[in-house]
């Protein structure tokens, strides 16, 4: 782990003592720790008492090995290597070679030109310390979001102390638009990885082998137009946080690569054979029940009780009375400001009126909402009722009803769970004209979850069942 906020350490592997000196000589006023070897530490070292952030390695050392340098450079990627040779045409390994080294240096070693070099990394590396820190003072905190409804604060407090916590693995489930992004950066600014990197990806986004791909990095020729290895996004987290968003629609063989990973903290990258390493907090997203996924198959049990360790559960806006006027103030002062409108306001009326919605989409579909009234709006002062778009009325209290009635199907004796799974899924195709992604919302589910249970039921294709309804049509 890369700790941004410990003092930068420099690494010596030679058998000449010298180069400890002309490196001592280097570094000093820096603040930089120097730590001296013989030889690499062989196992290599999880947590070392000084971390490497730079190495210089003298080839013409008995404790120096290519292979062990490469196996140095996979535990710590972000070290960069300094390499002292005795002569120009010396032939390079191809360890080395494959790791990219450029700071190579000739016996005698040149004191002022390490310098120069080391002194612009050091400039590079204290420029990225801020940059991250300016990124991480930007990331919103629990003490900015808006609400206070008890369900809401209860979520907060509980967000707040994992955040704190030493835990690396925290789920966050809600509802689309309730903020699972906006906990998840709340989550890292918070936290002891504050001044790490916060990478994020959207899981539902990417098909499963280029999500394993963005996730774990590739090698060259991995796979069709792979003409380079790649990191993954968890590599370049290392030391910070790694957000996961909508896990639930990850396929059953990522799972089990984010399984292994979370077990072990190692990983590999596609189409390579050497096993990595990386440091980070993993914070998943869902808005799917995923213990009732698992126990349905739709999800792996396993994965499920992994991510299960700290587990935040953010209420929507029909769960939080009195946050949907709070919020609706808050974002129409935000994009009256930002027009160039300031004192813009709701009429009461208006206020009323929007309270009755039952806002599906949340803390999103507010914010959108404001920013088009503001755009929008006829009065230079108030927003009235007339200004609000002709959306239906939340009716509480049928929603409630239906919300908490149960299905009751009569099931004959004999009847396998895979044949009623798969009349559903047919049934919902048919309705939607062989179209997947309505097929799948319709049944409150996503795209890749839908597909992945008509795979497992040895279903036909979408695409022959749409041919099949125009078919139907045309008759």
């Amino acid at each position: 782990m890369s700790d941004t906020t410990a003092s930068p350490g420099f690494w010596v592997v030679a058998d000449d003592p010298r180069l400890n000196e002309i490196v001592d000589s280097v570094v000093s006023g820096t603040g930089t720790v120097v730590r001296a070897l013989s030889a690499l530490p062989e196992p290599i070292e999880r947590d070392p008492p000084v971390h490497p952030d730079w190495l210089l390695a003298d080839l013409g050392s008995k404790g120096v090995a290519a292979d062990s340098l490469e196996r140095f450079k996979t535990r710590h990627p972000g070290c960069q290597l300094f390499l002292v040779a005795d002569h120009p045409n010396a032939p390079v390994p191809v360890a080395l070679a494959r790791l990219g080294v450029r700071n190579w240096f000739l016996r005698p070693l040149d004191g002022d030109a390490l310098r120069r070099v080391f002194r612009a990394a050091l400039r590079s590396r204290r420029a990225e310390m801020e940059r991250m820190r300016r990124r991480s003072s930007e990331l919103p905190s629990f003490a900015h979001l808006v609400g206070r409804a008890p369900a809401f604060r209860e979520a907060c407090d509980l967000a707040l102390r994992a955040a704190r916590s030493p835990s690396t693995v925290v789920l966050i489930e809600g509802e689309t638009g309730t903020g699972k992004g906006v906990f998840a950066k709340a989550i890292h600014r918070e936290s002891p990885r504050a001044d790490g990197p916060f990478v994020e990806v959207n899981c539902a986004s990417l098909p499963g082998q280029l999500l394993e791909s963005e996730l774990f990095g590739h090698e060259r020729g991995a796979f069709t137009h792979a003409q380079s290895a790649k990191p993954g996004l968890l590599e370049l987290a290392d030391s910070g946080t790694f957000f996961l968003d909508e896990v639930g629609e990850t396929a059953p063989p990522v799972q089990a690569k984010i399984l292994k990973f979370l077990d072990s903290g190692r990983y590999r990258r596609l189409g390579g054979i050497e096993e990595r390493e990386a440091d980070v907090r993993i914070l998943a997203a869902t808005q799917k029940d995923l213990e009732a996924e698992s126990l349905a198959g739709g999800f792996r049990a396993d994965l499920f009780h992994r991510l299960h360790v700290i587990r935040i559960r953010i209420p929507s806006i029909r769960q939080r009375p009195g946050d949907a006027r709070l919020l609706l103030r808050h974002y129409l002062d935000i994009f009256a400001r930002r027009q160039g409108r300031p004192g813009l306001e709701w009429s009461e009326e208006a206020l009323e009126r929007l309270e009755t919605r039952s806002w599906p989409g949340n803390v999103r579909e507010i914010v959108n909402l404001c920013e088009r009234l503001v755009l929008m709006a006829r009065d230079e002062r108030t927003i009235g009722i007339d200004d609000i778009p002709d959306l239906p009325s939340a009716e509480p209290a049928l929603r409630a009803r239906v919300r908490e009635s149960v299905l009751r199907v009569e099931i004959p004796d004999g009847v396998r769970f895979d044949d009623l799974e798969r009349a559903i899924l047919d049934s919902a195709l048919e309705r939607h004209g062989g179209n997947v992604s309505r097929a799948a919302q319709s049944l409150g589910m996503g795209r890749g979850q839908f597909r992945y249970r008509m795979a497992r039921l040895g279903m036909e294709d979408a695409q022959p069942v749409r041919r099949r309804m125009r078919r139907r049509k045309a008759v």
